[in-house]
Parts: C-alpha cells; sequence; structure tokens
C-alpha cells in the first residue's frame, strides 16, 4: 500500500481492515442498508411459523429513523402477507415493535412496544419471540427483561412472503444489521442476556453447545457483498442480496 488504510480483504469469510495508523485491527463487517432498495431475503420454509415458539433478532444500528421500517420478519402489509416482524415505531420517541397475527389480513394483530428510546448511530441487540406455552409475545432491547403481551394464536404459517432483512412492504431500512439469528424455541431472559454478552455480542464461533439448540440459522453478515450464509450450514436458509447491500464495519471489534 501507498499510505493510508489496507482495502478490505475476504480471510475465510471474514472480513479484515487495518486503520490508518495499523494500531487497530477491526474484525467482522455487518450488512449496510441504503434505505432505497435493499433487503436481504430467504424463501426457506424453515422460517413459516404458526402457533409454535420461535424466536429471531440480532443487533441493528440505525443512520435514519422511519416509522414502520421492517429490520427482521416475514410482514407484507400488501396482498395479506403479515406473519411477524420487529420495526421502528414513531411513539413520539421512536422505539421498537414486535408485531405477530396468525391472518395475513391482520386480523388477530398483536403487538408490544418496547420502551426504550432509539436514536441514530447507536448499536441496539433486540430480540423477538412468540412462546406458545404462555401464550404470549415478546420483545427484549439490549439484553432487558422481555416487554410482554398475551397472545394465544401465533402467527401466519400459509404466508409466502420471504423471511426479510431490512424492509416491510415499499419501507426500507437506512443502516446496518449484525449478527442475526433464527430459533425454533422462545429464548429465555438469561439466554438473550448470555447473546447480548453485556453489550460486546457473540460471534457464532463463541456460541456454547446449548446457544446451538434449537438455533435454525444465524448470519454472521461479514460478507462485504452477495449472499449472506447462514453459519449453521443450511445452504436453503442463505439469505439472498437484492440490489446490492452493501458493508460497513460490525458490532465486533
Amino acid at each position: 500500500s501507498s499510505g493510508g488504510a489496507f482495502a478490505p480483504s475476504d480471510i475465510s469469510g471474514l472480513k479484515l481492515w487495518l486503520d490508518a495508523d495499523a494500531a487497530n485491527v477491526n474484525t467482522e463487517a455487518a450488512a449496510d442498508f441504503n434505505g432505497i432498495n435493499q433487503y436481504l431475503s430467504s424463501t426457506s420454509t424453515a422460517f413459516n411459523k404458526g402457533n409454535e415458539s420461535f424466536s429471531f433478532g440480532g443487533w441493528v444500528y440505525i443512520d435514519v429513523l422511519t416509522n414502520n421500517v421492517g429490520l427482521f420478519g416475514k410482514y407484507n402489509s400488501t396482498g395479506n402477507q403479515r406473519s411477524y416482524q420487529i420495526t421502528m415505531r414513531d411513539n413520539s420517541p421512536y422505539n421498537f415493535r414486535i408485531l405477530i397475527t396468525p391472518n395475513g389480513s391482520g386480523t388477530g394483530l398483536s403487538f408490544v412496544d418496547d420502551t426504550l428510546e432509539i436514536t441514530t448511530s447507536t448499536w441496539y441487540f433486540v430480540v423477538g419471540c412468540y412462546d406458545s406455552d404462555n401464550e404470549e409475545i415478546k420483545l427484549s432491547v439490549n439484553g432487558n427483561n422481555y416487554t410482554s403481551a398475551t397472545h394465544s394464536t401465533g402467527a401466519d404459517s400459509s404466508v409466502t412472503e420471504p423471511f426479510t432483512l431490512g424492509k416491510q412492504s415499499t419501507l426500507y431500512f437506512n443502516g446496518r444489521e449484525d449478527l442475526t439469528f433464527f430459533y425454533d424455541k422462545a429464548l429465555s431472559q438469561s439466554e438473550v442476556s448470555a447473546l447480548y454478552n453485556s453489550g460486546n455480542a457473540t460471534a457464532y464461533s463463541s456460541l456454547s453447545a446449548a446457544q446451538k439448540t434449537d438455533l435454525v440459522s444465524w448470519w454472521s453478515l461479514s460478507e462485504t457483498r452477495g449472499t449472506r450464509y447462514d453459519q449453521v450450514i443450511t445452504s436453503a436458509n442463505n439469505l439472498t442480496d437484492n440490489n446490492s447491500v452493501g458493508w460497513a464495519a460490525g458490532i465486533l471489534n
């Protein structure tokens, strides 16, 4: 190099680059969405959920606050394609919301708003779940105790909308997502707190055997372009890149 920072390089699927002074090595990129037309998606039926427990979420860094923009889930108000999703919601101030409905048209919809005010330029760890045993939907931000609401009918398993990161209907997320996941169980509060790891995040390579129990998919989102690969090595659950999703520094340093 003739000076300045090194260009990003792929090393065994992990993105590494050096600061200009070469004093710090930053590891692991994140998916970076432009808020215009970019999103990641999977048509796998692994994410078609009915009246059964499941959890999903990951790390989010917001560049622009946008009301009702989708972060993770299977939810599209066009064509009665509503099932479940985590969004940003303008409740003056903004916060995170989980929605779930057993009917694609929205009949029987339930939602929970977290109480934490969210702002731009900050990483948040957001986890939503449906707990069929206790008939509740739950939402946790930054490892805090779940906020919950009664919901006894689960999600709409017939919805064909892809499992999507970065949009809801025609609303697109402007920001980054990192270390996202999907479980076939309702994560306990202690499991959520362990994944949050006091704000330090948890890499897939650091998950314990117990943390991989009922783990359907984990996307490190460290690729700089193209397909984002499921670290659980279920190729059908890889995420398709729609409109050239970019990359930026991730939560792990």
